[in-house]
């Protein structure tokens, strides 16, 4: 068993290869980019928005937006809201 409670010893990296994105447009002009990395059964897909401090119109936007959506709907309260985005492996 490993025992992980020391640190591996550091090793000096010879060479590092980055797997270049493929860039499609979608029907819509959305740029999208794809990296084909073999063939995990894992899927890692990121929405990027200009959105946040540096795109709101008014100050605390952002902030009290995230907050809302933090605290529950209509629908889910904030525990279920959490525990829905958390299934998906997605984080706010």
């Amino acid at each position: 068993m490993i025992n992980r409670s020391t640190a591996p010893a550091l090793q000096q990296l010879e060479k590092l290869e980055f797997t270049h994105a493929k860039k499609y447009k979608l029907n819509n002009g959305i740029p999208a980019y794809l990296i084909h990395a073999g063939t995990q059964e894992v899927v890692k897909i990121e929405f990027i928005f200009n959105a946040g401090y540096w795109y709101e119109n008014k100050p605390l936007l952002a902030d009290v937006t995230n907050a809302l959506l933090n605290a529950g709907s209509d629908r889910y309260s904030s525990e279920q809201l959490a525990d829905r985005i958390d299934y998906f492996g997605a984080y706010l």
